[in-house]
């Protein structure tokens, strides 16, 4: 567990642009020192005014499912930074997994495509693998905080895909 959680709250004019310049300027691997990244660890939470005020699941709305996108086209790497405490993680997975592979049933998520979800693991995870080598971090514990709440399968498809 991270020594500290740090609430990273977007900006509506950012979240609507898909401007991800903050965080790229936060933590790119051109401007974060590796002791930094190292001390940033599983401690940030994205947060946004615009989707707290809708009702639905952050996950399915379309303004920040743009926005997510666009952070992982820049940062590849974000997710080293995410908290993985309960479903924050999950969360941001949903996001990015095309809408037609997960559906809800009452307040549950169903992932209707797991080989979506286990594509779009790797493709998060597969530069959180490079970012553990660049600071000498031990990515099977990244890898295991990481897929902690998803289901077992997907996380043993997902790890056999990742560890040698």
């Amino acid at each position: 567990m991270p020594d500290m959680i740090r609430n990273l709250q977007i900006e509506d004019v950012d979240l609507l642009a898909c401007d991800v310049t903050t965080l790229e300027r936060l933590f790119s691997l051109a401007t974060l020192r590796p002791s930094d990244g190292k001390q940033l660890r599983g401690s940030v939470i994205l947060t946004s005014a615009w989707c707290d005020s809708d009702p639905r699941p952050n996950w399915s709305i379309p303004e920040w499912r743009r926005y997510l996108n666009a952070v992982f086209i820049t940062l590849p790497h974000f997710s080293y930074f995410l908290v993985t405490l309960e479903q924050t993680y999950v969360g941001i997975v949903l996001a990015l997994l095309p809408e037609s592979a997960v559906k809800t049933e009452g307040k549950m998520v169903v992932f209707t495509d797991r080989s979506a979800l286990v594509k779009t693991l790797v493709s998060l995870l597969g530069p959180v693998k490079s970012y553990c080598q660049e600071l000498f971090d031990d990515f099977d514990q990244v890898l295991s905080d990481l897929l902690r709440a998803f289901p077992r399968d997907v996380a043993k498809v997902v790890t056999a895909a990742l560890l040698p």
